[in-house]
C-alpha cells in the first residue's frame, strides 16, 4: 500500500473527506472519532494486508496516523512513495 491508498483508506473509515487526512492527525482529535470508526479503520487495514496488520503490535492503540503508518512500513506492508 502506499501512501495514497493509506489516506483513503483511513477516510473511508471515518467518513471524511482525504483531504481532512495527513500524516500528523490525531485520530481521536477527528470530530468523526468513535470507537466503531476506530474498528472500522483497523478492519480496512487488515483487510488491505491480507490480515498481517493486526498482526501488528500495539496498532488498535496507535493515536497518530504517522506512528501507525511507520509500523505499517516497518512490518512491510506499506511503501513509502
Amino acid at each position: 500500500m502506499n501512501k495514497n491508498e493509506f489516506f483513503e483508506a483511513i477516510a473511508l473509515a471515518w467518513e471524511v473527506d482525504s483531504e481532512l487526512i495527513n500524516m500528523e492527525l490525531e485520530i481521536e482529535g477527528l470530530p468523526e472519532w468513535d470507537s466503531l470508526g476506530q474498528l472500522t479503520m483497523l478492519s480496512q487495514l487488515d483487510d488491505m494486508t491480507s490480515g498481517q496488520a493486526a498482526e501488528i503490535p500495539n496498532i488498535g492503540t496507535m493515536e497518530k496516523l504517522a506512528d501507525i503508518w511507520d509500523a505499517l512500513v516497518e512490518a512491510g506492508l506499506a511503501k513509502n512513495d
